[in-house]
């Protein structure tokens, strides 16, 4: 748990954990990038989201989401953190999927770094 153990965030100690418990390669990358510093964290902005994703795919990011561009697609995302404007936006044209859904339901996704 290296790293781990310095964080102070206990909502992502606990997610980190919850995720370590997945033995996929899909749950433990996930838990690998958000045991990352938090300066080396992915901040991946809307226009970014609509580019890469396809309609009715789901988007996962191990970092905070930001509010920079347009959603024109029906995209689902997950993300450690988002942005006010973001929120509204993915809110107004795809929607936000919780981690702990994410993991119940098995769900996987493309993860942007």
């Amino acid at each position: 748990m290296g790293d781990l153990m310095k964080k102070t965030d206990k909502t992502l100690i606990e997610l980190v954990k919850k995720l370590k418990k997945r033995k996929e390669g899909f749950y433990q990358a996930l838990a690998r990038y958000l045991s990352a510093a938090r300066r080396k964290r992915t901040a991946v902005n809307i226009a970014k989201i609509d580019k890469i994703g396809k309609e009715g795919e789901l988007i996962v990011v191990p970092g905070k989401v930001l509010g920079n561009g347009i959603l024109t697609k029906n995209i689902s995302v997950c993300a450690y953190s988002f942005s006010k404007s973001a929120e509204k936006k993915i809110k107004e044209r795809g929607n936000i999927v919780s981690w702990d859904e994410l993991i119940e339901k098995n769900m996987r996704g493309r993860i942007i770094i």
